[in-house]
């Protein structure tokens, strides 16, 4: 008899540090994928900060002289001033700077507009500054594009059970999307913001998980 406990004793002590093992490996595999899909997210922030100072300084030559009505252009060039204050503090994506950029575009459109209407009218210098920041918009949508699906890869992992758990207790946290696109007409982030958390309010208000 006691032969039988001390031998039952013994495969739940090994299956006790057989489970401990493979969960501290299970969390060093979690943590390590988590890691590198952190890299990538942060690699493609950078290019696509990279980029956004490209297109800033381009903004900033093309309206220096610029015929447009002062309200489009101080407006953008107090957005310009903004986001150049801010620079160095800009280590990941967030709703603010997001919203701050939906209003730089949305300032940048009609002057960019007014001169591809006068294309024909534009010095060489012009003409050269529109077709450069027309290069620059369409590279920065496409690393936009790449910086989102990068953050979709991380976040997905992310919120995998019980990938959160092990990436809450680490310290990691989910990335926020870039919601829009430069040289388009974009729907308010903020408003898009409001919009998903009625709708998750309207869920919880259904199922009954608002109830106290």
């Amino acid at each position: 008899m006691k032969k039988i406990v001390i031998g039952c004793g013994l495969v739940f002590l090994i299956i006790a540090l057989l489970f401990v093992g493979l969960s501290f490996a299970y969390k060093g595999i979690t943590e390590n994928n988590l890691e590198n899909r952190l890299e990538t997210v942060h690699n493609n922030w950078i290019e696509l900060l990279e980029l956004q100072d490209e297109k800033n300084n381009l903004l900033k030559e093309l309206i220096h002289d610029s015929l447009l009505d002062i309200q489009y252009v101080d407006s953008l060039n107090m957005s310009l001033i903004e986001y150049n204050k801010n620079r160095n503090e800009l280590k990941e994506c967030n709703p603010k700077f997001v919203y701050e950029q939906y209003l730089s575009n949305k300032y940048m459109l009609p002057i960019m507009k007014f001169y591809s209407e006068k294309n024909q009218l534009l010095d060489l210098k012009s003409k050269t500054s529109i077709n450069n920041i027309q290069n620059n918009i369409e590279k920065l949508n496409k690393v936009i594009d790449q910086y989102n699906l990068s953050v979709r890869s991380y976040n997905t992992f992310y919120l995998t059970f019980p990938n959160f758990i092990i990436a809450k207790s680490s310290g990691f946290k989910k990335k926020d999307y870039f919601q829009i696109q430069f040289g388009v007409e974009n729907t308010d982030p903020k408003r898009v913001r409001e919009e998903r958390i009625k709708e998750l309010k309207e869920i919880e208000k259904k199922y009954g998980l608002n109830e106290e």
